[in-house]
């Protein structure tokens, strides 16, 4: 499910479900990642699980081919 990208409202509340479940992190730190994010769920989910920047974790997940724990442990 974390492939997601929130695209209409539906899509949103599930992606702002499945984010703060997958990083512990507070509503506004998950508000905040998934709006730099593009709505993108994994992106936003390996950018607090990894504390870094959206554009380095989009790269990540994109040299991890598509994995989120493969894109956070490196």
């Amino acid at each position: 499910m974390v492939d997601v990208v929130a695209t209409n409202d539906n899509l949103r509340a599930r992606v702002r479900r499945i984010v703060p479940l997958a990083t512990g992190a507070p509503e506004t730190d998950v508000d905040d990642a998934l709006q730099r994010a593009g709505g993108e769920a994994k992106v936003a989910i390996v950018c607090l699980r990894a504390g870094i920047d959206v554009t380095t974790a989009r790269d990540g997940v994109a040299a991890a081919d598509g994995v989120a724990r493969k894109a956070i442990e490196t």
